[in-house]
C-alpha cells in the first residue's frame, strides 16, 4: 500500500490516467500488428498494421509523460491520435459497408475523457490525504476535515502558481 502510494503522489493524478492510455494504446496496438483489423484492412493505402505501430509509439509517450509528470505533449499527442482514429472509423462507416459505429463509440468516449482530462490541472503532490479511520471522532466531521486540507492544500500550490508566474 505505501509503494502504491509513493508511486501514485509521484505521477498524480494526469499520470496515473496517462498509465490508463499507455496499457490502453498499447494494447490496441499490438492487436492491430498482430491480426485485428476494425472490419478493414487497408486505410489511406496504409495497412491497418501500420497504425499499430502508431499506438505503440503514442502509449510510449504516454508512460514516458507519466513517469516524468510531463503531461502536456503526451494528452496533445492522446487526444491527436484518438480524433484521427475516430475520424478514419467515422470516413470508412461513411463510404463502405461495416460496422464501423460500433468502434467509434468507444473511441469517442475514450476522446472525451482524454479532453476532460487534459483540461483538469494536476494536483499538488502529496494531496492524497489517509483520514484517520480509527479515532472516536464522527466520520462527518472527519469527511470534513479532510475536505478542508485538500481545499487548503491546493489553495496554497494554485498560491504558489501565480507566484511563481509574477
Amino acid at each position: 500500500m505505501k509503494l502504491l502510494k509513493r508511486s501514485y503522489n509521484h505521477i498524480g493524478q494526469r499520470g496515473a490516467l496517462l498509465l490508463v492510455f499507455a496499457a490502453t494504446y498499447i494494447a490496441y496496438g499490438a492487436g492491430l500488428l498482430f491480426g485485428y483489423h476494425p472490419t478493414f484492412s487497408r486505410a489511406l493505402d496504409v495497412p491497418v498494421s501500420m497504425f499499430g505501430y502508431l499506438f505503440i509509439a503514442a502509449g510510449i509517450v504516454f508512460l514516458v509523460g507519466a513517469i516524468f509528470r510531463f503531461s502536456r505533449v503526451p494528452f496533445s499527442v492522446a487526444l491527436s491520435v484518438t480524433t484521427f482514429w475516430v475520424f478514419m472509423l467515422l470516413i470508412f462507416w461513411s463510404t463502405h459497408r461495416g460496422f464501423a459505429w460500433v468502434a467509434v463509440m468507444p473511441w469517442v468516449t475514450i476522446g472525451f475523457t482524454q479532453l476532460i482530462s487534459a483540461l483538469q490541472p494536476d494536483l499538488p503532490r502529496g494531496v492524497l490525504l489517509m483520514p484517520k479511520a480509527l479515532d472516536d471522532t464522527d466520520p462527518a466531521m472527519r469527511a470534513i476535515e479532510y475536505v478542508d486540507k485538500v481545499k487548503k492544500r491546493t489553495l496554497d500550490h494554485a498560491n504558489a502558481q501565480d507566484r511563481a508566474t509574477r
